[in-house]
């Protein structure tokens, strides 16, 4: 990959509006988790400030994060606009041409989805937070949020089926980008939301019904490109020595980490429309078990794997170097995020269901593991906002660089 190439906006930046979407909902979740909010589904600024004020340091820390939830939604409120127009640009410049042939390329573009449907959540908890809205009041909020989103999902599944035609031409058809299970999960994901919270029969069964929908075409997209995985798992444990074999090597080990993001979405799903509808399906506990098992015993332990593959790769360097192509750790982060959306959810939700105990020695360790992903998380988001936006590495194709570039 070339400077210019290494300068240039790309349709994989769209995933960067996304991770700090992620990030948002992480600080989301501390609040929700430690701040009492009676009477609301999250806590508003009044109950907040009153709570940290008795708290000492704890309350600052808890001010802080609500003040980083903001500053993140305010971020991604700028990026999005601007990545639009950086999208237009691409297009009209025919910078196009340099990536339809590749497939793992053309997959950025799942993000520009992937962006709008986390701004949609972060959007919506940041409505109920500002104007500390109750159930009643929320279902206001829900059915047109369920709009927006069956929207979203649609532009997707569109998206999808573009893919699909487009890897039959492309010059690597062979090879398949885990970004595709991952963005098509998350739209069901997202169709999950306002079924959550509604008391509106009608918004609740099209809510389950669209999530469950992009559930199973997730898992049809995933399954029938298997062989992309085990391509990520023969180049796990690598350590290339030449920048051509470490590009394709980071590649391989970031589809396995977007492989990873996609099968957290799927249990995230379930979990999320069992909490909506579990009581209507039996025991809650035993299906609540099963996921505790499936999610921490085995993704967690395979996040661990992957991001000491990653560090053994070198690829960990490489984000301190401006010279190189920094575009691989956005699956990372994603990777990140939903690892840590996950594990709070099944926290939070084994507390409620009593089996762990609220601040006993379980939960303590699932929320060191939490602070521990947020950081990392961290750390990688502000590296790339510092390389993207304050070095200008996202700077607009022009027409006459195109023809450039596409000489052979």
């Amino acid at each position: 990959m070339s400077s210019l190439h290494l300068q240039k906006w790309h349709p994989r930046h769209w995933l960067l509006p996304l991770t700090l979407g992620g990030l948002a909902i992480m600080a989301m979740f501390i609040l929700k988790t430690y701040v009492p909010h009676p009477g609301a589904m999250l806590p508003d600024y009044a109950q907040l400030y009153s709570y940290a004020q008795t708290q000492g340091a704890i309350g600052y820390l808890l001010l802080l994060d609500w003040t980083l939830f903001w500053a993140l939604f305010i971020t991604t409120s700028l990026l999005i606009p601007l990545f639009l127009f950086k999208s237009v640009q691409f297009l009209r410049a025919g910078a196009h041409q340099l990536s339809d042939k590749n497939v793992m390329e053309t997959a950025g573009w799942f993000g520009l989805p992937l962006s709008l449907a986390m701004y949609m959540n972060v959007g919506a908890f940041g409505a109920v937070m500002f104007f500390g809205l109750n159930t009643k009041q929320d279902d206001i909020l829900w059915p047109f949020w369920l709009g927006l989103d069956l929207v979203i999902a649609l532009m997707a599944f569109g998206q999808y089926v573009w893919y699909r035609q487009i890897r039959r031409s492309a010059d690597n058809p062979e090879q398949y980008s885990m970004v595709v299970p991952f963005a098509i999960g998350f739209m069901g994901l997202n169709l999950a939301g306002p079924g959550a919270f509604t008391e509106n029969a009608t918004v609740a069964t099209l809510s389950m019904g669209a999530s469950l929908t992009f559930l199973a075409l997730s898992v049809y997209s995933f399954f029938s490109k298997l062989p992309a995985l085990k391509h990520a798992f023969q180049h796990l444990w690598m350590r290339p020595q030449d920048e051509q074999t470490r590009t394709r090597v980071w590649g391989h080990q970031i589809n396995l980490a977007t492989a990873i993001t996609a099968v957290n979405v799927w249990q995230i799903i379930l979990l999320r429309n069992y909490l909506n509808y579990g009581h209507n399906f039996g025991e809650f506990s035993i299906a609540f078990k099963n996921s505790l098992t499936w999610g921490m015993g085995i993704i967690l332990p395979l996040v661990a794997i992957t991001l000491l593959a990653l560090w053994r790769s070198g690829f960990f360097n490489h984000l301190l170097t401006a010279s190189k192509n920094y575009l691989f750790s956005l699956g990372q982060i994603c990777m990140l995020v939903s690892s840590y959306v996950m594990t709070a959810m099944f926290t939070g939700t084994a507390a409620k269901a009593g089996i762990i105990t609220k601040y006993g020695l379980v939960w303590n360790v699932a929320w060191v593991l939490e602070l521990f992903l947020a950081t990392l998380t961290l750390i990688g988001v502000g590296l790339l906002l510092y390389r993207m936006v304050l070095l200008n590495n996202i700077q607009s194709w022009q027409t006459e660089e195109v023809s450039q570039a596409l000489k052979p």
